[in-house]
């Protein structure tokens, strides 16, 4: 029983690895676009085709929906919208890293 917990505990281990791996290679690889106001902040992980992904703090966000935007309009437009919402609707300000 207790060879059996050690394995177990040892493959948690292993995929804990493996998603903080992949997390930070998302951030290593893909430009970000961040917004900050007094409400939250998010981070938009992105390339010159699509977002990639988000990390966001107070501030909700329909991934998929947005995702699908974005490659609707171009990812420069959906940038430029995103900036333009996020000022008028959260007092904030938006700069690419």
């Amino acid at each position: 029983m207790k060879k059996i917990l050690m394995i177990i505990g040892g493959v948690v281990v292993v995929l804990l690895v493996c998603a903080g791996g992949f997390i930070y290679y998302q951030f290593q690889t893909s430009d970000q676009f961040v917004c900050e106001s007094e409400s939250g902040t998010i981070t938009l992980l992105y390339d010159e085709d699509s977002i990639n992904g988000y990390m966001a703090n107070g501030i909700s966000y329909d991934l998929e929906a947005q995702k699908a935007y974005a490659k609707q309009v171009g990812i420069e437009v959906y940038l430029k919208e995103f900036n333009e919402f996020f000022q008028a609707n959260m007092n904030g300000t938006c700069h690419k890293k």
